[in-house]
């Protein structure tokens, strides 16, 4: 059994259906509701104004940036001498956009480009893995 939260001279207890309410009277401690300030910090996170706002809208790579960051990560796969990094990925991109190639409002951030070569890298090893697997029976088969 704990103690959830507060509101005006009432106390909210959460309870397991494990916890009897009969063994559990003696655990209980006795909660001070007239102290204003004690109540005002438990019930301030149940109010509207001291909520998180919803969180801010999603901003998708566009599909010409993920070609282009796919083509830098291939280059870095085929070359270890040519394997960039997420800041010198955005560098890269910056230098498209200057060109004109890329619109400068597409540019992801830093850390978006290295999730999304976290993410790339981990279904590029799942792919080749599978396919080496299907080359494997395909050799075993002969």
């Amino acid at each position: 059994m704990k103690i959830l939260g507060y509101f005006v001279n009432t106390c909210i207890l959460s309870v397991s259906s494990n916890d009897s309410l009969e063994d559990k009277n003696d655990d209980l401690e006795m909660v001070d509701l007239i102290n204003a300030a004690k109540i005002e910090a438990y019930t301030d996170w149940c109010l509207k104004e001291k909520q998180k706002k919803s969180r801010e809208l999603v901003k998708w790579l566009m599909p010409q940036v993920k070609s282009l960051l796919k083509t830098m990560f291939h280059t870095g796969t085929a070359s270890l001498r040519n394997k960039m990094l997420a800041t010198e990925m955005q560098q890269e991109l910056l230098n498209r956009s200057r060109e004109g190639e890329i619109n400068e409002a597409d540019m992801p951030k830093v850390s978006t480009i290295s999730n999304w070569i976290s993410g790339f890298s981990r279904t590029w090893k799942r792919a080749m893995a599978e396919r080496s697997l299907e080359e494997n029976k395909v050799a075993n088969s002969e």
